[in-house]
C-alpha cells in the first residue's frame, strides 16, 4: 500500500467519522445551547428587559456577534488540537493504526475531520444556537431578530480593488497558519494540547511584536496596515504565512509517521 488510493481513504475516513460521530453530536449540541443562553443572557441583562423594546438588528449585532464570533473561534481552536484525541485509549490507538490504509490515507482522514468537518458543525451550532435565541425572544414578543449574516460579514466591507484582493488572501494565510500550528500542536502533545499550543503561541506572538518594535515596523499596532497599504511587505507576509501553513502540516505529518502504539504520557511520539 504505497499508493494513495481514493477508495481506502474514503473508507478510513468514513471509519473515522462513524467513531467520533456522538462527540460531534454532543459537542454541537452543547455549542448550540451554548450560543443560545450567553446570547440571552446579555440580550436581557443589556435591553431586553427595558419594557416595551423591541430588537432591532443594530441591537442584535452589537451584542452578539462579538461574543459568538469569539466563541467560534476558541471552539475550532480546540476542535483542530483534538485531531488525535480519540488516539489516548490504547485500544483506538490499535484500532487506526493498523487500519488498512497508508499513514498519509490515514493523515488526511483525520486532518479533514479535525478541520473541515469539525468547522462546518461548530458553524451550524452557532446558526442553530442563534435561531433558538431569535425564536424565543419573538415568542416573548421582543422581535424575530437573526443575526447570523453579521457573523460571516467582513470588517473591511469600504476595500476596493488590490485592497480587496489582499484582504482576503490576509485573512485566508492567517486563519490557515492559525489552523495548521494548532493541528501541529495537537498531533504533538498528547495531553492538555490546546494548552500547551496556545501558551507556545502566545510566547511567538510576543516574540514578533518584540522583533517589530526593534525593526522599527509599525506592524504590530495596526496590522490593517497590510492591505490598507498594499506593498512589496504585505505580499511577504501572505506567501510567508502561506509557506509556514505547508510547513506546520508537513510537521504534523512527520510527527503522525512516527506514532507508536506506548507513547510517552504527554507526546504522541
Amino acid at each position: 500500500m504505497e499508493n494513495f488510493n481514493i477508495k481506502r481513504f474514503g473508507n478510513t475516513f468514513k471509519w473515522l467519522f462513524c467513531e467520533n460521530r456522538g462527540r460531534l453530536l454532543a459537542w454541537t449540541a452543547g455549542f448550540a445551547l451554548g450560543v443560545f443562553a450567553i446570547q440571552s443572557l446579555f440580550l436581557w441583562m443589556m435591553v431586553a428587559r427595558i419594557n416595551g423594546l423591541e430588537l432591532n438588528s443594530e441591537i442584535v449585532t452589537g451584542v452578539c456577534t462579538p461574543i459568538t464570533k469569539i466563541g467560534c473561534y476558541v471552539a475550532l481552536l480546540l476542535g483542530f488540537c483534538q485531531i488525535f484525541s480519540t488516539l489516548r485509549l490504547k485500544q483506538k490507538r490499535i484500532a487506526y493504526l493498523t487500519l488498512p490504509a497508508t499513514n498519509l490515507e490515514r493523515y488526511l482522514a483525520a486532518f479533514i475531520m479535525a478541520t473541515v468537518v469539525w468547522t462546518i458543525f461548530i458553524l451550524l451550532a452557532a446558526v442553530l444556537g442563534d435561531t433558538l435565541r431569535m425564536v424565543f425572544f419573538g415568542l416573548l414578543g421582543k422581535g424575530w431578530v437573526s443575526g447570523i449574516g453579521a457573523y460571516f460579514s467582513s470588517n473591511h466591507l469600504d476595500l476596493i480593488g488590490s485592497s480587496k484582493v489582499m484582504n482576503y488572501a490576509y485573512t485566508i494565510s492567517v486563519w490557515l497558519w492559525t489552523c495548521s500550528f494548532y493541528v501541529l500542536g495537537g498531533t504533538l502533545f498528547r495531553k492538555r494540547e490546546f494548552l500547551f499550543t496556545t501558551l507556545i503561541q502566545i510566547v511567538l506572538f510576543t516574540g514578533f511584536i518584540w522583533l517589530c518594535k526593534q525593526l522599527g515596523s509599525n506592524f504590530f499596532e495596526d496590522p490593517d496596515i497590510i492591505v490598507k497599504n498594499v506593498n512589496a511587505f504585505s505580499y511577504v507576509v501572505v506567501f510567508g504565512l502561506f509557506a509556514f501553513s505547508l510547513l506546520n502540516i508537513w510537521g504534523s505529518y512527520q510527527l503522525f509517521k512516527r506514532f507508536q502504539i506506548i507513547t510517552s504520557k504527554w507526546t504522541n511520539v
